[in-house]
């Protein structure tokens, strides 16, 4: 019998793959072939793919011409926000949503991590659309049942044993993968953000940014003995940080590699300003602080709730002294937030999302099959609603390697050469780093981890950038 293939697309790896990883891993016990997607490539891949169903990160106004070439192909689609979680203002969040009445109907499943967002959702005819209420897979982690996962082999920690870690959130003022002026473009024209708005973001990131340099050196001359890392969010660029800091504080340094999970449960403390992984250590019991005085362009009010606050820099030294010590924990108004955050924000934070959401979306598919001509054509044509000269240019070509498809796939892997550099970028190992320890923890059946066109599972001649599951 023929497996269901399933495609999951993956946005950004370092916040991502882990939850991905625990439901390509569930499916592939399920007896489901199983394909982790780079949102970079998305298009491609998963026409080339042609897989029975996708799991979006999203469904926004960006990517509704990918959406739009899933249904004309009659590739069945759900939804698992990878974003769509924390908000103090669900209308900000709703205002980058689809509003295309005929994508959002055809949903066949939208899996939703809390009650908050679910209510949100319920009440605007537009998105209630087959709403589950699922939890957020990548929160298994911090369940008791994974607790006995080793997950320290996926970072390299810094010498010292005390570890303070910054978590930063900067919109718009320090992007990762494109310019500023880019990412002012896309936030205008694509997501429709307002120049007030815009501005704010603009003002208070360049803020945050100074205040979390000065912050890391301050820590890092009073706690001499402790490691001090700023680990700016997946979306943010990094070297910004590293070219601020003193060359006189060698204890402090800037880490992207490796996930954020493991990096919180090292933690003596995670500093933060409106960051949601602020929830992610108070869940995990790990203190998070908030020093009040640090600029923001966030707003994540509940990330505030579950903090210990430091309104002076005298509090800080107090509480950083308590955590040294393990003797921080948490007030009953942090133990209060963080409940009610689980309960509004996350369902339930008992190391079973994953399985929900696995469960979600085979009860979501129906007998309709993928339509493999439309997807053998539709593959060439990607670049049709782009006007620009580039575009243009992309079009012409892959009109041409419908006849002769060679050329197309070669232009296509100079194309992805690009991706392999950038931090968006995974591989089978990345991916066996997370599965096969839960597997040796579960005692559970064993899955095979590789690139998809080692098993020959592409459109004849792409060798793409995919990743298959399978048991």
């Amino acid at each position: 019998m023929k497996k269901t293939r399933i495609a999951l697309i993956v946005d950004h790896p370092l916040r991502d793959l882990p939850g991905l990883a625990l439901i390509a891993k569930d499916l592939a016990q399920k007896n489901c072939e199983v394909f982790l997607v780079p949102m970079y490539n998305q298009e491609r891949e998963c026409l080339a793919l042609a897989p029975d169903f996708v799991l979006l990160n999203y469904l926004r106004k960006n990517n509704e011409h990918f959406v739009h070439r899933l249904k004309k192909c009659g590739i069945q689609y759900g939804i698992n926000d990878t974003e769509g979680g924390f908000y103090g203002d669900l209308d900000y969040y709703g205002s980058v949503l689809s509003l295309d009445p005929d994508l959002n109907g055809n949903v066949r499943c939208n899996l939703v991590w809390g009650q908050k967002m679910l209510d949100y959702l319920k009440s605007k005819p537009q998105w209630n659309h087959q709403l589950k209420l699922t939890g957020l897979p990548r929160f298994d982690f911090y369940a008791d049942k994974f607790k006995k996962v080793d997950l320290s082999p996926l970072i390299q920690m810094p010498k010292n044993k005390n570890l303070a870690l910054i978590n930063t959130k900067v919109a718009l003022a320090n992007p990762l993968f494109v310019t500023v002026e880019k990412e002012i473009e896309i936030y205008k024209n694509k997501l429709g953000i307002s120049e007030d708005k815009i501005q704010f973001f603009l003002k208070y990131g360049l803020l945050s940014i100074e205040d979390n340099v000065a912050l890391s050196e301050w820590i890092g001359q009073n706690f001499p003995d402790w490691s001090v890392v700023i680990r700016p969010h997946p979306h943010e660029n990094g070297q910004t940080y590293a070219n601020k800091i003193n060359s006189q504080f060698k204890n402090v340094s800037v880490h992207r590699e490796g996930p954020v999970i493991p990096w919180i449960l090292q933690s003596k403390a995670v500093l933060h300003r409106h960051c949601t992984t602020a929830i992610e250590a108070a869940i995990a019991n790990i203190p998070a602080i908030s020093p009040t005085w640090v600029n923001t362009s966030a707003n994540a009010p509940d990330a505030e709730d579950v903090s210990h606050k430091a309104h002076t820099q005298q509090e800080l030294i107090s509480l950083l002294q308590s955590a040294e010590k393990n003797q921080l924990t948490a007030t009953a108004e942090i133990q209060k937030s963080t409940q009610k955050i689980i309960d509004d924000w996350l369902y339930q934070v008992d190391g079973q999302s994953h399985q929900r959401v696995s469960d979600e979306i085979l009860l979501s598919l129906n007998s309709r099959k993928t339509n493999i001509s439309a997807c053998a054509k539709e593959v060439y044509n990607i670049f049709d609603h782009r006007t620009d000269l580039k575009g243009q240019m992309f079009t012409q070509i892959s009109r041409l390697s419908a006849v002769y498809p060679k050329p197309l796939w070669v232009i296509d892997q100079m194309r992805l050469k690009k991706w392999t550099v950038t931090q968006k970028y995974f591989t089978p190992k990345d991916l066996t780093d997370w599965i096969h320890p839960v597997i040796a923890m579960e005692k559970s059946s064993a899955v095979k981890i590789s690139w998809a066109h080692e098993d020959h599972s592409y459109l004849e001649q792409y060798t793409g950038h995919s990743i298959r599951v399978t048991c």
